[in-house]
């Protein structure tokens, strides 16, 4: 009886690896990659049919579905950490796609705010140049000089 219970727990192990062996080959994009996966999923296949031989001939020892067990186990774990890699993986660029299209078009909105201040620093150094005019006009005491870039001045305030 303990050998039944360890040959269909490997069998029902060796086939959750083979459903996450599956996901796993949808998840991965290049074809390189995929065929290793293949492999995999083949000898799983090959396993699980030793698993059913066994099963029905059921003329092993207990150390042989201990044995069986424990490499369903091992399949099952590795499968499980490939397909939460690879998962991980896929969410991990789909986050990085997202970043990349907010700071592109952060570096739009940060060149528009480039150019404004660009066009505000230019009309600040023109007042500034009248003020040093005016300043400098009113250390002479050009008095008619000093009314004309006042009004240039409040003209531009307007």
């Amino acid at each position: 009886m303990y050998s039944e219970i360890l040959v269909l727990a490997g069998a029902t192990f060796i086939t959750y690896s083979l459903y996450l062996a599956r996901r796993i080959i949808t998840l991965v994009e290049w074809r390189y990659m995929r065929k290793p996966w293949r492999v995999l999923i083949c000898m799983m296949l090959t396993s699980l049919m030793f698993y059913i031989i066994y099963l029905k001939e059921i003329l092993a020892s207990p150390v042989l579905s201990s044995i069986l067990f424990f490499w369903s186990v091992f399949s099952m774990i590795a499968a499980r950490a490939a397909y939460q890699l690879v998962d991980g993986l896929k969410s991990s660029e789909v986050n990085i796609k997202v970043t990349r299209r907010s700071i592109e078009s952060d570096q739009t909105e940060v060149e528009t705010m480039k150019h404004e201040l660009e066009s505000k620093n230019e009309e600040m150094d023109r007042l500034l140049a009248e003020v040093y005019a005016l300043r400098n006009a009113m250390e002479k005491g050009e008095t008619k000089r000093i009314n004309r870039i006042l009004n240039e001045l409040k003209k531009e305030l307007k």
